[in-house]
């Protein structure tokens, strides 16, 4: 391994920087659903009421404001994880990162097998240089992802597409937190191989994701192979996701490192962009 070589390149005014999008695969409260009827009738009538106003709300704002305030009624009630998850549900969607950790963990705990927020948190903790949760969470979702039954709430088309984005979020995010561990260990270290076969597997499964092309291609560069990483980072920039900027910077860089120049640059990415569009859709 050759981790240390070209890392000066990006990496001398910290380790790594934080991709936007995290956890995109989560886009709902699937566990609000799921309550049993055997909850239903160990709460109070009063409970159940409170926790009607939350399940029948659509809108998510109004959503989670309900949610809180039953919480702040029945913090150890029946329903609080799924209450917590609501509340996790809207602080992720508005960047409130240590709202959402507060509350997704309680949901995890009170909600066992609920892979899409197991999966987002994994995400969000990798991102925040957290690796130790991230990896607990990972490698919990992807225990459970390759052998889970159909949840009720997907369609039988539609379950194996989602299975694969909460799987690609979770080697997403488990690989990032080991890319970290083996940077913090240094060269040489055995980390680096569980890194990159977790996201090499989350661009395999999604391989239209630009935070997945990007984190890959920075995987490369610390690992010392760097026309690897050239060919991540022009796939990346291909994408022309919300990343494009950095994912341009980190390119140009590569490419300049490896090439002695950007002459060709442009016709790489054109070339890529040809090749994602062979591919399957995410």
């Amino acid at each position: 391994m050759k981790m240390r070589r070209y890392v000066n390149i990006t990496v001398a005014a910290g380790w790594l920087v934080a991709v936007s999008g995290v956890g995109g695969s989560w886009f709902g409260v699937a566990g609000a659903q799921d309550v049993s009827p055997g909850a239903v009738r160990e709460a109070s009538p009063e409970e159940a009421l409170a926790w009607n106003r939350v399940n029948n709300e659509a809108d998510l704002i109004r959503k989670s404001e309900a949610a809180e305030q039953y919480l702040g009624a029945y913090p150890e009630g029946v329903f609080a994880a799924y209450a917590h998850e609501v509340v996790a549900v809207r602080a992720l969607r508005n960047s409130d990162m240590d709202r959402f950790f507060r509350h997704g963990e309680l949901a995890v705990a009170g909600i066992p097998g609920e892979v899409s927020l197991m999966s987002s948190l994994s995400v969000a903790y990798a991102e925040k240089q957290q690796p130790d949760p991230a990896i607990r969470h990972g490698e919990a979702a992807l225990a459970i992802l390759p052998t889970m039954e159909r949840p009720v709430e997907y369609t039988v088309e539609g379950w194996p597409r989602r299975r694969d984005q909460f799987m690609a979020d979770a080697h997403y995010g488990t690989g990032t937190a080991y890319l970290f561990k083996a940077f913090q260990a240094g060269s040489g270290s055995p980390l680096m191989a569980t890194a990159m076969g977790h996201l090499v597997k989350a661009t395999e499964l999604l391989p239209r994701d630009e935070r997945f092309r990007f984190r890959l291609g920075f995987a490369w560069q610390l690992n010392g192979e760097m026309e690897k990483a050239v060919l991540e980072y022009a796939r990346a920039v291909a994408l022309e996701g919300p990343n494009l900027a950095l994912s341009r910077q980190y390119l140009d860089q590569a490419y300049e490192a490896v090439h002695g120049n950007r002459r060709n640059v442009d016709r790489l990415v054109a070339e890529q962009k040809g090749y994602l569009r062979e591919l399957p859709a995410n």
